[in-house]
């Protein structure tokens, strides 16, 4: 479950980051995107990755007033909340499995 986890993990970022990269948004909003598909390939578990990607567009969002992404993004921003709040990983406090709010 874990390969499918992060695939399916990877498979949202890449496609909300291609659809935003097309639409020529904002790149504090594709860094959170690069920054995610990063960490991903360094192992961080699918659920951090996902958690901190949801945090990074929330923040983004209550910063930048009106700002909308359409209905796809939104889609994969649910997703992503879906996959953050499975179970079967272990939070650490430090290193991969951080719980920072955001990536750095």
């Amino acid at each position: 479950m874990k390969k499918n986890l992060e695939d399916e993990t990877f498979q949202i970022i890449d496609s909300m980051y291609n659809l935003l990269s097309s639409e020529k948004r904002d790149r504090q909003v594709l860094q959170i995107l690069l920054k995610a598909g990063t960490a991903l390939s360094k192992n961080v578990p699918p659920q951090i990755v996902a958690t901190k990607t949801v945090n990074g567009f929330s923040l983004y969002v209550m910063t930048h007033k009106g700002e909308s992404f359409g209905p796809e993004v939104n889609q994969g921003i649910n997703e992503l909340t879906r996959i953050a709040r499975l179970a079967g990983y272990k939070w650490n406090s430090i290193g991969l499995g951080d719980l920072q709010v955001q990536f750095e």
